[in-house]
């Protein structure tokens, strides 16, 4: 509230403006404190409208990691089963050239053809387990996934790779069919070829695709830090600053009132000389 001098003397004036200044800023100050804002959109509407900005793209940024992260999880997943696949197939690869040894006995044969079938079953149950959220790369099935990287449309397209999982499912009915696998070195050549170059294509796109994401999605976290950080700045009040800054106000404030009780009294005593 405004406080009217009694008289026009210049000191009383000074004293009276400092009051009021004061009160302007303090009160500026304590709406701050209460609101926790730096400042209303009517006052600053600039800053205002670009705090309102960063929101949005943080939100936007949020939603793209979001989406990034199941394509990651996916992409992480069918690695997993890559690397277990490689794994096997050094296994069934030397149980393959054991059957190709030429003095084996009938029943050897047979031990060695149940065992590369049952390695093959496991294969498949490494191909059936590699699905993240319902979304398998490897099986026969699979088709190409893409994700959402950018607000402006921009995509990554992580590739089916449905070649595995026929590569898996061919050599494994090679090896059920009796008459194939009497010629155990034409698999190794051929089906089991397939499937260890299907292997290493699926391994290099993968770890491509995941390093795309990856790199994605660190932009993106870094965005959203400065981001979080700039709109702080524009929209969030420094509580311990804007309590410092209202005490010396409060000390300012009564400063100002008290020098203008001075003038006042001054020029009231002044004033009565003449009466």
């Amino acid at each position: 509230m405004a406080i009217n001098p009694i008289s026009s003397d210049a000191n009383l004036f000074k004293s009276l403006r400092s009051i009021n200044a004061g009160e302007k800023a303090s009160s500026k100050t304590l709406e701050r404190l209460a609101t926790g804002r730096n400042g209303s959109s009517s006052s600053n509407s600039a800053s205002f409208a670009l705090g309102q900005e960063l929101k949005g793209k943080i939100q936007v940024a949020s939603s793209l990691n979001k989406g990034l992260s199941g394509a990651g999880g996916s992409v992480s997943t069918s690695l997993a089963g890559v690397n277990a696949l490689s794994d096997l197939s050094v296994e069934i690869e030397g149980k393959l050239f054991e059957l190709a040894n030429g003095s084996n006995s009938e029943a050897q044969t047979n031990i060695l053809r149940n065992d590369v079938g049952n390695l093959l079953q496991q294969a498949q149950a490494f191909v059936s387990n590699s699905s993240f959220n319902e979304v398998n790369l490897l099986n026969s099935e699979a088709s190409d996934v893409t994700v959402l990287a950018s607000e402006n449309g921009g995509n990554i397209v992580v590739e089916s790779q449905s070649e595995v999982g026929d590569a898996v499912t061919v050599l494994q009915n090679t090896v059920a069919d009796g008459t194939k696998i009497e010629n155990p070195l034409a698999v190794i050549q051929n089906e089991f070829a397939v499937l260890k170059s299907s292997l290493s294509d699926a391994s290099s796109s993968l770890a491509g695709a995941q390093r795309s994401i990856d790199g994605r999605q660190d932009d993106l976290f870094n965005f959203e830090q400065l981001a979080t950080e700039e709109l702080g700045g524009l929209v969030d009040a420094d509580i311990a600053r804007e309590t410092a800054l209202s005490i010396s106000q409060d000390v300012q404030s009564q400063l100002a009132t008290q020098a203008f009780s001075v003038a006042n009294s001054s020029t009231r005593s002044i004033l009565s000389l003449f009466k």
